[in-house]
């Protein structure tokens, strides 16, 4: 059978096909070609992303550590396979652990970034086990700071620093776009004053 023989580089090709929107039968068949004409069914495809699929589940229900120092919160556009492929938003929440340990606690794909899906994200985050968190670091899509503090009303939040340096790049001319970047790299590296 071509599902038993295949090497992990192949089972890796069927992926990375089926998750740029090749339906299932089109990755069997090309797979076919590659195999000299051996049968891959898109049901043996199937079979693959459904593993896969399985593994992220189990992955994403896990029980997670209950205190974090820091939760970044940012969406991602990827085209996704669904009816279609279309452009949707992949919701990522990395944590970091009191030592210091960077984790991606969770990713979710959903429609357009929204106040309301990173609430329900945080709430799924919370039930999972984060119950403390010190920090959210975030870009400013409306709303967000609200649902933040709604599900971790302790944390400070602050926005995260690639977006404000965005921010700041979108209203100067392009070609004083490197000296500011270089000056507001200077600026958020500065060492604080004593009190």
């Amino acid at each position: 059978q071509p599902y038993q023989r295949r090497d992990g580089w192949l089972e890796k090709a069927v992926l990375s096909l089926y998750q740029s929107g090749v339906s299932t039968r089109q990755v069997g068949k090309f797979v076919e070609r590659l195999l000299d004409g051996n049968p891959y069914s898109a049901t043996t495809v199937s079979n693959i992303t459904e593993k896969i699929r399985d593994n992220i589940e189990s992955w994403q229900s896990r029980t997670l550590e209950s205190n974090y120092t820091a939760l970044y919160l940012d969406c991602l556009f990827f085209s996704v396979r669904r009816d279609t492929v279309e452009k949707e938003a992949i919701y990522i929440a990395l944590g970091i652990t009191l030592e210091g340990k960077r984790e991606i606690l969770g990713f979710y794909v959903g429609g357009r970034e929204s106040a309301s899906g990173w609430r329900e994200i945080l709430e799924n985050l919370h039930e999972r086990g984060v119950k403390n968190v010190l920090l959210g670091i975030f870009d400013g899509l409306t709303g967000l700071e609200t649902a933040f503090l709604s599900v971790y009303p302790k944390a400070d939040v602050q926005r995260c620093v690639v977006h404000k340096m965005r921010n700041v790049l979108s209203k100067v001319r392009k070609s004083d776009q490197k000296e500011v970047a270089s000056d507001f790299k200077q600026v958020y590296k500065a060492v604080d004053l004593p009190s």
